[in-house]
């Protein structure tokens, strides 16, 4: 029977501490990793959330000058038409305050989606830009409408046109 090398047990030993301060040291660095990734996650929610916030305080500040076309070109669409103190008229002024008013609505809320832009945690980052994002669909549907009101009004006054003309 042979001896053992006493060598060997230490190449064990040597080996084993390799292995603890190896696992001990990724396991420190994943810990590491992981926090950053967090970091990183949440910065990046935040400037998405500061984007889509950018992005839909601009589509509703061009929201007024919108109206302010749409009425115009709809009060001279009524005009040429002989309609201009219609009920058509009285609906439209009806419409557009109460779009006006929930222009007003959504510029508050907006403002009150502001503070999930200083949140610190991912779920509320989150919260908010589905908020901006619910808002955003708000204001594209007045956006939307009042363009189709427009394109709506071209058409009639070219057929106005088209109907002096004959």
């Amino acid at each position: 029977m042979m001896a053992e090398p006493v060598w060997m047990s230490y190449i064990g030993l040597i080996t084993g501490a390799v292995g603890t301060v190896t696992g001990i040291y990724g396991a420190i660095t994943g810990s590491k990793a992981i926090r950053l990734a967090a970091t990183h996650k949440a910065l990046d929610l935040r400037l998405k959330l500061e984007k889509a916030l950018v992005v839909a305080n601009s589509q509703l500040d061009e929201i007024p000058d919108l109206l302010r076309r749409a009425t115009a070109s709809r009060n001279s669409v009524l005009a040429a038409a002989g309609a201009f103190n219609s009920g058509t008229k009285q609906l439209w002024d009806r419409d557009l305050e109460t779009d006006q008013a929930a222009i007003a609505s959504l510029k508050s809320e907006l403002e009150t989606v502001h503070r999930y832009a200083a949140a610190t945690t991912e779920v509320e980052l989150a919260q908010g830009i589905g908020l901006v994002h619910a808002l955003a669909i708000k204001i594209s549907q007045l956006e939307s409408k009042y363009t189709d009101t427009m394109v709506a009004n071209d058409v009639a006054r070219r057929d106005l046109e088209a109907a002096r003309s004959r």
